[in-house]
């Protein structure tokens, strides 16, 4: 009989891992989901993030309209709860519902149970702070969320290096407010994701930053 010594058990569950990790980007790059939301998803399972949050959500004008995004919304709820099952991860569904006239549905989604039961606890309590780190935010940036320190680098930067960062890619990657403080830092940790995206995802990068 052949024993395993315990280095060559832990390797054999880091290959299983990096497998199944590869495995699992492969479906979420396949994917009909959209950019953005694949984008999200990327990070988590890159361990970039503890949480993401999904969804869509549109103002409801004439009836004709509702019907309509309620078909579109309702199919695209069961394609990304679909997916959420066969990356195996854990998720907590808000499906269709109509509020004060915005119409649409959200996911919370985790890879651990426990990381998912504190987002959904900071989104029920208001706690940014909490919401913002599992999300994989900046620290800086999640202190300054909601107050005069956050940056609004779309309106308050100027146009040529607005121009700039959406030549060089990373417009896509900076999925949060920054600080006014410290977004130069904050823009770092949003090229470290955009080249762990181009590395790693090479046609998940391709659909965020086409080619001009």
């Amino acid at each position: 009989m052949k024993f395993e010594t315990p280095n060559q058990i832990e390797n054999q569950n880091i290959n299983e891992e990096e497998y199944s990790e590869r495995r699992r980007l492969e479906i979420l790059e396949q994917s009909k989901l959209e950019a953005g939301k694949k984008l999200d998803l990327a990070l988590l399972i890159l361990k970039r993030k503890q949480a993401a949050q999904l969804g869509n959500y549109d103002v409801i004008e004439p009836d004709k309209h509702k019907e309509q995004i309620a078909q579109e919304f309702q199919k695209e709820f069961f394609a990304i709860e679909e997916l959420l099952k066969e990356l195996g991860v854990s998720y907590r569904a808000n499906p269709l519902h109509e509020d004060r006239g915005i119409y649409g549905f959200s996911f919370l989604v985790a890879e651990k149970e426990e990381n998912l039961e504190k987002v959904i606890e900071a989104g029920k309590s208001r706690d940014d702070k909490t919401f913002g780190a599992l999300m994989g935010y900046p620290k800086t940036a999640v202190d300054a969320y909601n107050t005069e320190q956050a940056f609004d680098y779309e309106e308050e930067l100027p146009k040529d290096e607005l121009e700039q960062l959406r030549q060089d890619g990373v417009l896509p990657f900076i999925n949060f407010m920054p600080s006014r403080e410290h977004w130069k830092e904050e823009l770092n940790y949003a090229k470290e994701n955009q080249k762990l995206i181009k590395e790693r995802i090479p046609l998940l990068y391709a659909e965020l930053v086409p080619k001009t």
